[in-house]
């Protein structure tokens, strides 16, 4: 079983983060939990990392985000946001919105020689109906977002919503 202190991510958020950086993860937890996913932390996950890794799921069983807690030794006070692996997930969807496509493709999560990660060395990808390589499985990773890149993610994860909504 794993070691963490934490069962709730408020918790987590209140023991590590500060200031503004506290207010928008927390924003962000309040934003996941009024569009009815659940967020659990992935004891997998918070076994082989530096931080604790949340998950949260729509409908029980699609992950449409994660999001990681104090993951980054040299960056004390951190938090990222990282897109879900399913095939429903915004890279996967469309929109006509150039802003949100231009905030995504500068948070793509490429995949790097030292990852670790079952996706290595990644693959090529269209994401918002732009072609990458070497693109990780998780395909954005949003580091200790500001308030307009949190909105652009919030946006991300309501087009994934809706595209499992349709299906």
């Amino acid at each position: 079983m794993s070691d963490c202190k934490y069962t709730k991510i408020e918790d987590n958020i209140n023991d590590v983060l500060v200031g503004e950086r506290q207010k928008l993860a927390l924003d962000f937890v309040d934003f996941l939990r009024t569009n009815d996913m659940p967020i659990e932390l992935n004891i997998f996950w918070h076994q082989g990392s530096k931080g604790h890794f949340w998950f949260a799921n729509y409908k029980e069983t699609e992950a449409v985000c994660f999001i990681l807690i104090d993951g980054d030794p040299n960056i004390p006070n951190s938090w990222e946001i990282f897109t879900g692996e399913n095939e429903k997930s915004a890279p996967e969807c469309t929109t006509d919105d150039e802003k949100l496509k231009e905030m995504a493709w500068q948070h793509i999560n490429f995949c790097g020689k030292d990852c670790g990660g079952s996706c290595k060395p990644g693959k090529s990808r269209i994401i918002l109906g732009k072609n990458f390589d070497n693109v990780c499985g998780s395909a954005m990773n949003f580091p200790n977002p500001d308030g307009e890149t949190l909105n652009y993610a919030k946006k991300l994860i309501t087009l994934t919503i809706n595209t499992i909504d349709k299906a």
